[in-house]
């Protein structure tokens, strides 16, 4: 899928009364106060002013927040401000679903749980690069080691911003006019043992030029280990607890029959079980015997594992009896191995114009996992009555559904519920069986496919920026100006596995056998061989060959591009002043380009 680019130019005047407050201090301390601070932009208001007030409400956090908390994720220390809603975070472990608008791996911001992308995310007063075609900023392509702070505005600043920043604005402020070298080292690992933290980063800096200007540059290393909800009691206490429902779906065949087409009581009897409710299924045992598991019939009949990951649910469960799993494959947070580099510089061209650059460079992996795909509904498979050896149970079960008749349209009784007739307009068919039905007939087999692996994608994100441009004076007045251009890319390759491609399963399921000893052509649209050497576990469980599972497997690469051209320029200074203060203003100009490629199951 690939969108044509959307270019945003906007031209905007801001002016704004800054009114001077009455002060019960004395005199002489405001003057003091006035005179020890520097003219400052805050966050949120583009003009240039002498005090800290803002419009909306601003909070400001140093790189002490970052450090201290003994984790590589910055915006694990952000979410623990009451202003901000976790939204796509290290513990968004299952989402394995990319799309032109979703990265699996990412991580977000969310003030206000207005969502990611209402909340503007900058890096010294400017747009970094989007991760995809929402516009949302990946905070892991941020370098935690070049932060001096971070400002946020929760109070929405949508009039200075646009309407991505209405749930507020997070600033990062990077440092500057850093001198010598600092190397730091930290590890951490959780209490109970597991998801190891550890990065390590290195920043390097010093003035140039007689002092005129100053350069920076960091790199770090990031790394953070999975850890595995098997490795907790809270997760594994609930696995045992019966009272507890399973949140995955027994990966045991499900057999289903058409409505007019269900084996008869004798035929559940010969199975050993009793007769189903019209639309219930019957599912295989491991040792080829049949169970019911419906509200119905809650757990009748099996005879198959409790232990972590099946169990019966208990009498405190809606259905007790009934026959859950647990998915062991759960994994709390995501595992993450992240390179960034990142530079800035700036020089005095004379007192009053200096120039400034600053680019970054990361590549990052991020793993993610959910459960198995289950083959069901509409992803089932049909498989003829072709001679298959079956377990006895089931062929019993699937010889004792009658036959149904052609009757002629009309006549009495022809289609009537329980009749086992089908009517028809053809003379000629009258008396013959309908191949549809019948013990002969096709039924439905769905699976949750375990033996294909937990559903799990690897997400490579490669980013760049780079920027250049100018600020200062103009002439002898108080008015300031920057002026900038901007360009970046983010390329997001998902990996994804454990997603079984529909038309090569239900095509190695029909086949002969369950697919032993297949060697067929598949297409179109793809022309490729399908082998398989031991057959499925459809019916009978084991672990297959691997070309069985090379031969079913999905394996799918999306790849997701994001380009972003940035030309603004800002210019702001004092109009004339009233007795009650002056008169600000702040004018702008912007051109802004995004274009993004989504290059869905890109081979």
């Amino acid at each position: 899928m690939k969108y044509k680019p959307f270019q945003c130019m906007s031209v905007g005047a801001a002016v704004a009364a800054i009114l001077g407050s009455i002060s019960q201090s004395p005199v002489y301390a405001a003057e003091d106060t006035a005179d020890s601070l520097d003219e400052v932009t805050v966050t949120g208001s583009r003009i240039v002013r002498r005090d800290f007030e803002s419009p909306s409400p601003v909070v400001t956090v140093g790189s002490e927040l970052f450090e201290q908390t003994g984790s590589v994720a910055v915006e694990k220390s952000l979410n623990q401000l009451p202003q901000f809603v976790p939204s796509q975070t290290m513990f968004s472990s299952a989402d394995v679903q990319p799309s032109a608008f979703n990265n699996p791996g990412i991580v977000t911001l969310n003030l206000r749980g207005l969502g990611a992308n209402r909340n503007l995310v900058l890096i010294d007063g400017r747009r970094p690069q989007p991760a995809n075609a929402s516009l949302v900023v990946d905070i892991n392509s941020i370098p935690s080691a070049a932060i001096e702070s971070v400002e946020i505005i929760s109070g929405g600043a949508s009039a200075t911003y646009g309407a991505d920043a209405m749930g507020g604005v997070t600033n990062f402020k990077m440092k500057r006019n850093f001198q010598g070298l600092n190397v730091s080292a930290q590890t951490s690992f959780t209490e109970e043992g597991g998801g190891r933290e550890s990065t390590v980063s290195a920043l390097l800096g010093g003035n140039f030029g007689d002092g005129k200007g100053n350069a920076m540059i960091g790199l770090s290393w990031t790394e953070r280990q999975a850890l595995m909800a098997a490795d907790r009691s809270f997760y594994t206490d609930g696995w045992a607890d019966p009272n507890t429902p399973g949140g995955e779906g027994i990966p045991f065949s499900n057999i289903q029959f058409a409505a007019n087409n269900r084996p008869t009581a004798a035929g559940y009897a010969a199975a050993g079980l009793p007769t189903a409710t019209a639309g219930e299924s019957v599912f295989v045992n491991p040792n080829g015997t049949l169970f019911l598991n419906s509200a119905a019939n809650r757990g009748v009949g099996y005879s198959g594992p409790l232990d972590t990951q099946f169990k019966r649910q208990g009498s405190g469960t809606a259905n007790p009896g009934l026959i859950t799993a647990n998915n062991l494959n759960t994994i709390i947070t995501t595992p993450l191995t992240r390179y960034s580099i990142f530079g800035n510089a700036h020089y005095d061209l004379t007192e009053k114009t200096s120039v400034f650059m600053q680019a970054n460079v990361s590549s990052m992996r991020v793993d993610t996992i959910l459960n198995y795909a289950p083959a069901t509904s509409q992803w089932g498979v049909s498989i003829p009555v072709d001679g298959r050896v079956l377990p006895t149970a089931l062929a019993t079960l699937l010889a004792s559904r009658p036959n149904n008749t052609y009757c002629l349209t009309g006549s009495t009784g022809c289609g009537a519920t329980g009749s086992n007739t089908t009517p028809t307009t053809n003379a000629a068919l009258v008396g013959t069986f309908n191949p549809a039905f019948g013990p002969n007939a096709p039924y439905t087999v769905a699976r949750t496919m375990d033996f294909a692996g937990p559903r799990s994608t690897r997400n490579s994100t490669d980013t760049y920026q780079v920027m250049t441009g100018l600020k200062g004076e103009l002439g002898d007045t108080d008015w300031n100006y920057e002026a900038y251009i901007s360009h970046g890319k983010t390329s997001l390759l998902t990996e994804m596995n454990g997603f079984p491609g529909l038309q090569n399963y239900q095509k190695v399921a029909a086949a002969p056998n369950f697919g032993r000893n297949l060697t067929a052509g598949s297409g179109p649209p793809l022309f490729f061989e399908l082998k398989c050497t031991t057959g499925l576990p459809i019916v009978t469980y084991f672990t297959p060959s691997q070309d069985c599972v090379n031969a079913i497997s999905g394996s799918m690469k999306h790849l997701t591009e994001t380009k972003q051209n940035i030309a603004e320029v800002n210019v702001t200074g004092d109009l004339f002043s009233l007795p009650a203060g002056t008169i600000g203003s702040a004018w702008g100009a912007s051109w802004r380009e995004n274009t993004y490629r989504w290059r869905p199951d890109d081979q």
